[in-house]
């Protein structure tokens, strides 16, 4: 019976010790995985942080170029306006020679 009670002591012990080992190798892989994804996480972070900032860039570029838009709208507009008032002044004026024209061609 000693020898019996000595064989399952050691077969408790390596019993415990496979436990033991297999636990720390479970942690081990574990906290690898654990570094794996936190390093992961970090990185699509800054990607998505450098996304928003892009974002965020071609939101303002797109704002101040509908700004200008906007202001070369008015400036064609008032250019537009302006080329007709000179179409008219200039066609009165055509019509002011022609009269001349005609009262000096008839005198």
């Amino acid at each position: 019976m000693n020898e019996l009670t000595i064989y399952l002591l050691i077969t408790f012990f390596a019993i415990a010790i496979g436990l033991f080992i297999g636990r720390l190798l479970s942690k081990l892989s574990f906290e690898k995985e654990k570094a794996t994804l936190q390093e992961r996480n970090y990185l699509l972070t800054e990607t998505k942080k450098n996304a928003e900032k892009t974002i965020n860039e071609l939101q303002n570029e797109a704002k101040s170029i509908q700004l200008e838009k906007e202001k070369l709208i008015a400036v064609n507009t008032r250019q537009d306006a302006d080329l007709q008032n000179l179409q008219l002044k200039l066609n009165e004026n055509k019509q002011e020679v022609e009269k001349l024209q005609e009262k000096f061609t008839k005198e």
